[in-house]
């Protein structure tokens, strides 16, 4: 079936003012279905506080390939003393140490097939025309942002995985932190683990207050025993916490990989998602055919990720194909403390309760 309409390419290519529009309508504001929420903590404001991103994706950093040079704020460290002195005593000097580090991004994203090949959204001829030009482009538009959100979606996943692979054994602590409600029969998060958890970060030269709690239903306890919402809830106020409770998110991958009754305490700035875009510059093309470009993917919150795409249409094997991917590396910053300057300060906390639930 021949094109009819000679822009229809043009028409039905992928667009960011559709992605924005489809995220709004499946992730209603308010909810928090967690599917995102380790990317949106990663690309949160309050965790690239103080990380500075000094190179681009065109010119990068010299002699490395996709390399990205980054900028972290160190521990201001400082005492009070009452040495006495005049005003013509030398004064020790004090300068805020300014980290820099270079980032060679070798990792990319994409969909796969089961066999692992990469895997692009595919339409023949026939289909494209029908679900473009007959449907006002708008069907095309919600597949090509599904697609989007199903990879991202995947991509959650994937990150937290790696998080797995980053913390140690070492960095696991167990403590009672549930106990059985006689009343009824269901096992209740306690009034002192809160108590419990900070003093352990204190322990590691750790600020409980520069922290934020992920994890799956444990997250879940929490906020039911709090009534607050999460920091992945969409509208998330981060003035209306409860006592001295820090951040939390709850992301519904992570019982999978770290197991329920669990969460990972992590300092703000302890983790970066360092990305690369690819089709950025000079490097864009639109033609008639073919485009290489961007997408920015809304997160919720305000964070967002911006990955590539290419679009194309196959004129001997008459196709169209969509394929978005990401250059990308989940990395540790620079650690430290003023008191433990070898510290991540990253701890996973366990449940040690074995009781389990009656039998109706």
């Amino acid at each position: 079936m021949p094109i009819t309409n000679p822009s229809l390419f043009q028409t039905c290519i992928p667009k960011t003012a559709g992605l924005v529009d489809y995220f709004g309508r499946n992730v209603p504001e308010g909810r928090d279905l967690g599917q995102l929420a380790f990317l949106q903590f990663l690309l949160s404001s309050q965790n690239l506080s103080g990380v500075r991103r000094l190179s681009d994706d065109i010119l990068g950093v010299p002699g490395k390939k996709r390399a990205v040079r980054m900028q972290f704020n160190t521990p201001l460290c400082v005492k009070v003393c009452t040495t006495p002195w005049n005003c013509l005593d030398p004064k020790c000097e004090i300068s805020p140490a300014i980290q820099f580090a270079d980032f060679e991004i070798l990792t990319q994203y994409h969909v796969c097939c089961d066999n692992g090949e990469p895997g692009a959204m595919t339409y023949d001829e026939a289909q494209f025309v029908q679900y473009c030009e007959l449907n006002d482009a708008t069907f095309m538009q919600d597949r090509f942002a599904e697609f989007d959100m199903q990879m991202l979606k995947a991509l959650d996943v994937e990150m937290v995985q790696l998080l797995r692979t980053l913390i140690p054994a070492t960095k696991e602590i167990t403590m009672p932190f549930f106990k059985l409600n006689t009343a009824s029969g269901f096992n209740a998060l306690t009034d002192d683990w809160l108590y419990w958890v900070s003093e352990t970060i204190a322990d590691e030269g750790m600020d409980f207050s520069n922290y934020v709690l992920f994890g799956g239903r444990f997250i879940k306890a929490i906020q039911h025993k709090y009534k607050i919402a999460t920091a992945s809830t969409e509208g998330y106020d981060i003035t209306k916490t409860a006592g001295d409770l820090p951040m939390m998110y709850y992301d519904r991958n992570f019982d999978s990989i770290f197991g329920t009754n669990s969460f990972v305490a992590i300092p703000l700035n302890a983790l970066q998602l360092v990305t690369w875009n690819q089709f950025t510059g000079d490097k864009v093309f639109r033609g008639e055919t073919a485009i290489n470009a961007t997408k920015t993917a809304p997160l919720g919150n305000g964070a967002s990720l911006t990955f590539d795409y290419q679009w194309r249409r196959d004129i001997e094997c008459p196709k169209y194909t969509y394929f978005p991917s990401l250059y990308a590396e989940l990395i540790k910053a620079i650690p430290g403390s003023c008191t433990n300057p070898d510290a991540d300060g990253i701890l996973v906390f366990k449940d040690c309760n074995v009781q389990t639930l009656p039998v109706c």
